[in-house]
């Protein structure tokens, strides 16, 4: 089924319907009762999700250019430069935070907070050799943040 199309039961007879171009004659002859401001939301909400979608297909090659373009351009970049991948999980949270419960919202506001912390402590304080051990927090985080 593709995006801003639902199936629908009229009469015993599934039929799928496509919210974008639903007009209010067509909504009215398959029984459907449906506010125009309803429709406008179902539209901005799919208009999101395609630009979410886009964000989300673009993000990995905008890293990609990031970690290549300061690693020939910035002196001894490529020892912290890797962790622009961490950008990839990030923005896709944040992109679905509002779909995210708050246990899985915490949890991930928490694994971003280790992250972090690593990376700065890494890249300030020349830590690598031994700061890794950090990430053993993550699962803890997430069996006390789990159902």
């Amino acid at each position: 089924m593709g995006q801003g199309k639902a199936k629908i039961n009229i009469d015993g007879e599934e039929m799928e319907v496509d919210f974008e171009t639903l007009d209010k004659e067509t909504a009215e002859k398959l029984g459907i009762n449906i506010h125009e401001e309803i429709k406008e939301e179902v539209k901005s909400h799919i208009g999101f999700r395609k630009l979410k979608h886009k964000i989300m297909g673009i993000t990995p090659f905008v890293v990609l250019i990031a970690f290549f373009m300061t690693g020939y351009f910035l002196e001894d970049a490529w020892n912290w430069n890797w962790t622009f991948f961490l950008l990839i999980p990030f923005i896709s949270t944040l992109l679905n935070i509002k779909q995210i419960k708050f246990k899985k919202s915490l949890s991930s506001a928490l694994c971003f907070l280790v992250i972090i912390t690593y990376i700065l402590t890494g890249i300030l304080l020349k830590w690598w050799n031994w700061n890794w051990v950090m990430f053993f927090l993550l699962p803890i985080i997430w069996i006390l943040c789990g159902d």
